[in-house]
């Protein structure tokens, strides 16, 4: 075999050994990056299975027909609450605030329905801490919103019952923005608007039994326009501390 020949059959045998080199490394690197895939879901398997596991069941609390059952949010439900009240019996709502403590007697059997609405809201502590947001000197005092705008409410609506009794000083009935828009909102007569002064558009549901001098100082607070022409916006909260029902 001549001298160039040999260098050429050489040079082929280096190829040869260069390819297998090549192909080698490309191999262990892809046997690396396979490990290294492997690792990752692995890896990330094992991170799901912590997250499943810090996940807490509790067991299904047994349903109470009452506005919590249905409250979606703060102050908020998807629905009026089922009729909880018993017409046959007395319900007392006290309520508690900065200037002392006045009791209403609420009228189950005229007004079931609104009663019960006040009642199951009261017991759900809905009223603790709201304001009376619009005081009207020697008219009314109305509290009830959440938002303690005059536009606030529990989330829904229900229809009006038929007005029994009259708006003289002490009653107590629902404001609306029209027929069947009931919601958590009330107000408290501080003047006498009976005999037709006031239409019969708002349900009446109790009257004030006791307390009513402490009403009428709530009815003496100060206050400003209210953004639409009517001095009625306090200068200072008029807080309701408390609402608690007694049943008799």
């Amino acid at each position: 075999m001549g001298k160039n020949q040999r260098l050429k059959e050489q040079r082929k045998v280096e190829g040869l050994q260069k390819e297998l080199k090549k192909e080698a490394r490309w191999k262990l690197t892809r046997s690396i990056v396979s490990g290294i895939s492997v690792g990752i879901i692995l890896g990330s398997a094992a991170f799901l299975g912590v997250k499943t596991m810090n996940i807490k069941l509790f067991p299904a609390k047994k349903t109470e027909t009452t506005a919590k059952s249905y409250k979606t949010g703060d102050h908020k439900y998807s629905k009026a609450p089922d009729m909880q009240i018993d017409t046959d019996k007395s319900y007392l709502a006290k309520f508690e605030t900065g200037q002392g403590t006045f009791e209403v007697t609420l009228a189950a059997k005229d007004a079931p329905k609104t009663v019960n609405n006040f009642v199951t809201l009261a017991r759900d502590k809905y009223y603790d801490g709201l304001t009376f947001h619009r005081i009207v000197k020697d008219f009314m005092i109305q509290g009830g919103d959440p938002d303690g705008t005059g536009s606030g409410g529990p989330g829904y609506k229900f229809d009006d019952e038929k007005v029994v009794g009259d708006y003289a000083q002490g009653t107590i009935a629902m404001a609306n923005s029209g027929k069947n828009t009931n919601g958590s909102q009330f107000f408290i007569m501080t003047g006498d608007y009976s005999g037709g002064k006031l239409p019969k558009d708002y349900v009446i549901f109790g009257k004030v039994t006791s307390g009513m001098d402490v009403v009428s100082k709530l009815n003496q607070t100060a206050t400003e326009d209210n953004g639409s022409g009517e001095s009625s916006k306090p200068l200072e909260k008029v807080m309701i501390s408390k609402v608690t029902i007694e049943t008799k």
